[in-house]
């Protein structure tokens, strides 16, 4: 680009002393323009940074809530660093729900294939976007009270992530399903 800008420059100021005896010149006025940076936001993050922290959290989210239903109990206090109050409870419930049912897991499931769905910054720093992801349940091992292996049914399927985020954190409020089908062809 900026060998565009700088041959755009040579050319005009060729045309300019090559124009320059036929017309006077007149007053210009000079006020620069703000150059829009291409893929910053108003947060002072990039899109590449925001999707690669957000990524980042998502997975260290789903490898917390993998390791609480493995061993029966959900560690809190490192979820609560990158989830909200709201979802640890959520969480905590469908582990409860889990664990009534008789049934365990083995084995940790991943992500991948992240995407911005949407991005909503704020003058502070921080905001709210949607992560999408592709989340492979294909390593983990679901058995039921009697040790029969229980059907996980879909091993890849599409995951959204709520996160608030600021110049320097990031909280994980919702994440499940998408409402629509989603064409993320990873999961496919």
């Amino acid at each position: 680009m900026l060998r565009r800008l700088a041959s755009g420059a040579a050319l005009a100021a060729v045309a300019a002393v090559v124009l320059a005896g036929c017309t006077p010149p007149e007053p210009v006025e000079t006020t620069p323009v703000p150059t829009p940076t291409v893929s910053a936001t108003a947060s002072g993050n990039s899109e590449e940074e925001l999707l690669a922290r957000s990524f980042e959290v998502s997975v260290q989210l789903l490898a917390l809530v993998d390791r609480g239903f493995r061993e029966g109990s959900l560690p809190s206090d490192d979820l609560r660093e990158i989830a909200s109050a709201e979802l640890i409870a959520m969480i905590d419930a469908d582990l409860a729900e889990f664990q009534q049912q008789g049934l365990q897991v083995s084995g940790s499931s991943g992500l991948d294939s992240p995407s911005l769905i949407s991005n909503d910054p704020d003058d502070d720093g921080g905001g709210a976007l949607v992560l999408a992801t592709c989340w492979d349940t294909s390593g983990t091992r679901t058995t039921g009270p009697d040790g029969e292996v229980v059907s996980g049914g879909v091993t890849r399927q599409p995951r959204l992530f709520e996160i608030q985020y600021s110049a320097s954190d990031m909280l994980v409020t919702r994440t499940g399903p998408p409402a629509q089908d989603l064409e993320l062809p990873a999961c496919g």
